[in-house]
C-alpha cells in the first residue's frame, strides 16, 4: 500500500466512502471556520461573564451584542446565538425573580446558569448542536 492510502482522510478504496476521519471532521467541522465555533460558542458563554456582576440581563445584552453583530458574517453563530439569547432572557427573568425573593434563590439560579452555559459552550467547540432544556424562546 502506498503511504497515502494509509491516511485515514482518504476514501476507502472498497467502496469509494469516505473514511471515518473524513466523516468524522466533517462533522466537527459544520460551521465551517473555527472562528464561527468561537463566536457561538462565547454566545452560550456569556454568563460567566454577567455572574460576576449582580445585573440581571447582562448576559443576554453580551450574546445579543454578538449575536447581532456576528449573524450576517458568521453562519454557525445563528442558531447557537439564537438559542443563547433565548436562554439569557430566562436565566435574566428568574434572575430577578430570585433577588426579588430571597438572595439564596438568586445564587442558586446563577450556578445553574453558569454550569448549563459551559456544557453550551464546550458542546458548541465540539462543533455539536445544542438546545437549552425547559426554556421560552421568544427569540425566533
Amino acid at each position: 500500500m502506498s503511504q497515502l492510502s494509509d491516511s485515514p482522510y482518504t476514501e476507502s478504496s472498497t467502496h469509494g466512502e469516505p473514511s471515518w476521519a473524513t466523516r468524522l471532521d466533517a462533522r466537527l467541522n459544520r460551521f465551517l471556520r473555527p472562528g464561527t465555533r468561537d463566536w457561538a460558542a462565547a454566545c452560550h458563554l456569556a454568563p460567566l461573564i454577567a455572574s460576576a456582576t449582580p445585573i440581571p440581563g447582562l448576559g443576554a445584552l453580551i450574546a445579543l451584542a454578538i449575536w447581532h453583530n456576528k449573524r450576517g458574517v458568521e453562519p454557525g453563530v445563528i442558531d447557537h446565538g439564537r438559542e443563547a439569547l433565548n436562554f439569557q432572557i430566562n436565566l435574566a427573568f428568574w434572575s430577578a425573580m430570585g433577588m426579588a425573593l430571597f438572595v439564596v434563590p438568586w445564587i442558586l439560579i446563577q450556578a445553574v446558569g453558569v454550569t448549563v452555559s459551559l456544557v453550551a459552550g464546550i458542546a458548541t467547540l465540539r462543533g455539536e448542536e445544542f438546545r437549552y432544556p425547559y426554556i421560552l424562546r421568544p427569540v425566533e
